[in-house]
């Protein structure tokens, strides 16, 4: 089935077996669209052919997979603009059950804390839920704790957003993901910046309803001896607090490589 949607354009004078004659049916005259100046232009079908419901619904079959394929290429922008290549099959039935139930059963305005040693699956399991939102069409940003700080003492600068532009997105994100919260300590305890930073973006949060999902290798009680008894009193006011076990990853598969 001939889909027409290009115009063929003849110039000068064509022969009656050049293409005058319908593509599809190869026995009527190809429908006139009107002359470009001295040039005669003619659709690819002839008129029966252009009409048919057949042509029709192909024609709309082949507007609905070009749809779907554009959805399916921003989806994977969207993915591939958060989620880093080496978790970009990050998937949700791979995370661990509970964990995974735990996300799903949540209330909408509540978030999650991760807490576990090293290589437990902590981020693997933050890019999943960030992954799963996506596909469902929600605005999510997701941060390592480190690299939000960064950000915001690089705007001092003047070169990139202000520090009030940075704030306000992770205010307002629909979802907020923070990795590795606490890696910035010094002595176990936060610098004020951090502390303001994080007491800022939280305290707004909570009052407003949004949920964010963070992981730390620490344990509670490192967390309280870090932050300040505010921080830590909306972290588990906002978050449901899973407590992870288990052997490093990352370090098993290397013992299985070697």
């Amino acid at each position: 089935m001939i889909i027409e949607s290009l115009l063929k354009v003849d110039s000068g004078k064509p022969s009656q077996s050049d293409a005058k004659l319908c593509q599809q049916c190869n026995s009527r005259p190809r429908r006139p669209l009107g002359r470009v100046g001295d040039t005669e232009c003619f659709g690819l079908l002839c008129q029966d052919c252009f009409n048919s419901p057949e042509r029709k619904i192909t024609e709309e079959r082949t507007q609905v997979r070009a749809q779907r394929k554009l959805k399916s290429q921003k989806l994977r922008d969207a993915i591939s603009f958060v989620v880093p290549p080496l978790y970009r099959d990050s998937h949700i039935r791979n995370v661990a059950e509970i964990i995974k139930k735990t996300f799903l059963a949540r209330k909408p305005f509540e978030g999650l804390l991760l807490s576990g040693s090293v290589g437990c699956g902590k981020t693997y399991s933050l890019y999943a839920f960030a992954r799963y939102l996506i596909c469902r069409q929600n605005y999510v940003i997701f941060y390592r704790y480190e690299d939000l700080l960064s950000d915001i003492r690089a705007s001092y600068s003047g070169n990139s957003l202000s520090e009030s532009q940075i704030l306000h997105k992770l205010k307002s994100v629909r979802f907020l993901f923070i990795d590795d919260l606490g890696t910035t300590a010094s002595l176990n305890t936060e610098s004020d910046f951090s502390l303001r930073t994080l007491f800022n973006v939280l305290d707004h949060r909570i009052n407003f309803m949004l949920p964010t999902f963070l992981s730390t290798n620490k344990t509670v009680e490192e967390l309280g001896k870090g932050f300040d008894q505010r921080i830590l009193s909306r972290i588990a006011g906002a978050c449901q607090i899973l407590n992870l076990s288990g052997n490093d990853k990352r370090l098993q598969k290397l013992k299985k490589k070697y």
